[in-house]
């Protein structure tokens, strides 16, 4: 009996084997449209890969790469505020990023997710980090969109506390170098000089 194959048996084990087949391909075909979903929201977002790293470095301390799936979520729902990842997604993902089920204890790699989202996430523009030493133009020739009114009037209306403070302890510096240099600070329609 040993040495006696089972073609019932052989069978079965087919159909096993393509139902798991099967799974697995619906597992991975999910998986890819919440990979694609998320791609859209971050690049709607345009949540910066350093943001990420940023987030998920401070929240692993051993620096192993591995964070907490739930940590992860958190992260992903800061960055994209209105946007939110749903726990269904997330599961969907992780299987996607590692199907094997070699997760242990809920831990995820954001190595690996940043490896999958490289092209979602934006990457800090070299338009503006670049130095200009050899420009012609000179910026004070250049427009800036600013807005109208005079200081008082943004002070009450769109200045946030810290900078009325701050105003106001400037204008208190400059009362007390008048006081002490003797010097008067000459008052004009669009602001003062100091002799």
């Amino acid at each position: 009996l040993i040495g006696i194959h089972c073609p019932q048996r052989k069978a079965l084990s087919m159909f096993q084997e393509s139902r798991t087949l099967k799974a697995r391909e619906a597992q991975h075909s999910e998986g890819a449209a919440v990979v694609e979903g998320l791609t859209r929201k971050l690049r709607n977002h345009r949540v910066r890969a350093a943001t990420i790293i940023s987030y998920c470095e401070n929240l692993d301390r051993n620096g192993d790469y591995l964070i907490h799936v739930a940590d992860l979520l958190d992260i992903l729902n800061h960055c994209m505020e209105k946007d939110t990842v749903s726990q269904r997604e997330m599961t969907l993902l992780i299987r996607h990023m590692d199907p094997d089920d070699r997760i242990k204890k809920g831990l995820v790699s954001y190595r690996k997710f940043l490896d999958i989202f490289r092209d979602a996430l934006t990457a800090p523009s070299d338009k503006y980090s670049t130095e200009r030493w050899e420009d012609q133009k000179e910026s004070r020739d250049t427009r800036w969109a600013t807005q109208r009114g005079s200081v008082g009037e943004w002070l009450k209306k769109a200045a946030c506390p810290s900078e009325v403070e701050n105003f106001r302890k400037f204008i208190a510096c400059l009362e007390e170098f008048e006081r002490s240099s003797g010097m008067k600070c000459i008052h004009k329609e669009d602001g003062f000089v100091v002799p």
